[in-house]
């Protein structure tokens, strides 16, 4: 789980996903920029996703609608997040987003 402006990881997101079998991984992305800005309503929706792919063999949905209403209904004190840029804590709503990234660049 990735946001979308995260500046690197989620290319190297791609490259992973490209080359590996779809029906063993779920990429997950938020909608927010930066690094790790995710909350924790959204990190513990993202390991019930991974529990249940363990414990019953088969993915459930990931689509953010699902994902959105499931971290919705966990309680506001998760839903935290830190602007390490600015120094400040805050609250948001989860952002799950489908999202795929761009290819990473190559030099030539």
């Amino acid at each position: 789980m990735h946001p979308i402006g995260d500046g690197v990881a989620p290319g190297h997101e791609r490259v992973y996903g490209d080359r590996v079998d779809s029906s063993r991984i779920r990429q997950l992305f938020v909608n927010r920029g930066g690094h790790c800005q995710h909350t924790a309503a959204e990190e513990l929706t993202a390991l019930r996703v991974l529990r249940d792919r363990v414990e019953t063999g088969r993915w459930s949905s990931t689509s953010p609608e699902v994902l959105n209403a499931e971290a919705n209904r966990i309680g506001p004190e998760f839903h935290g997040i830190y602007d390490w840029l600015h120094n400040e804590q805050g609250s948001t709503a989860p952002a799950f987003a489908r999202y795929r990234p761009a290819p990473l660049p190559r030099a030539a």
